[in-house]
């Protein structure tokens, strides 16, 4: 899954391996939303702001139900910040069509939006990674009833090992040293690749022009 600042969902999962299905449903759900939307549905300015933007709009767990967020301290506060914004909101409006996580997700979304869209999507962009929808409920949803054959899609018998994709770290390094360190090696490849072929450019012109001597 390709992760952007608008589709990650990492926030809240500590353990990203054991977590790992979690975070592709946040992320299919927030292309999902894009496609219906037509535009980035959580475009924040930085990693604080698009938080702060995400829960404003599907809200989140009770203060007692928080532990997935302990690893980050901000994350948790600007969470509860947030979730006590809009009860204080919430209390004070006189409306109900926008009311509720539900409420505020359908008013993003085009009038032309289907209930059964919605339902889904409600059910993957949930900040609490536990709540979301597995990929298997996804798929069983009502909303992928005429598009979905469990029969012609079985599932996977082993989980994807995608651990080749991690970097290699050598002992005493640290990751960012060792991200830094791959860093300068490929741009040293580049520098002598550009060197190379720079050099093949003036022999050439070289030998052309003794040619025409």
């Amino acid at each position: 899954m390709f992760l952007t600042r608008n589709t990650k969902g990492d926030f809240s999962c500590p353990n990203i391996t054991s977590q790992r299905q979690a975070v592709d449903v946040w992320s299919v759900g927030c292309i999902f939303a894009e496609i219906i939307t037509r535009k980035p549905f959580f475009q924040g300015k930085n990693p604080q702001h698009q938080l702060s933007l995400i829960v404003e709009v599907v809200g989140c767990p009770p203060a007692s139900e928080l532990d997935f967020a302990s690893h980050i301290p901000v994350a948790r506060d600007i969470i509860e910040r947030a979730r006590d914004k809009h009860q204080e909101a919430g209390r004070k409006s006189t409306s109900t069509s926008g009311r509720g996580s539900t409420g505020r997700l359908r008013n993003r979304l085009p009038s032309g939006a289907s209930p059964e869209a919605l339902d889904l999507l409600s059910k993957m962009l949930v900040v609490k990674p536990e709540d979301r929808l597995t990929v298997e409920q996804a798929l069983e949803h009502p909303y992928l009833k005429d598009l979905h054959s469990q029969m012609e899609e079985p599932s996977c018998i082993h989980p994807f090992d995608g651990s080749f994709e991690e970097p290699i770290t050598p002992k005493g390094c640290s990751l960012d040293d060792n991200i830094r360190r791959m860093m300068i090696e490929e741009m040293e490849k580049l520098q002598q690749g550009a060197a190379t072929s720079h050099q093949e450019i003036t022999n050439a012109k070289t030998a052309s022009t003794s040619a025409s001597s």
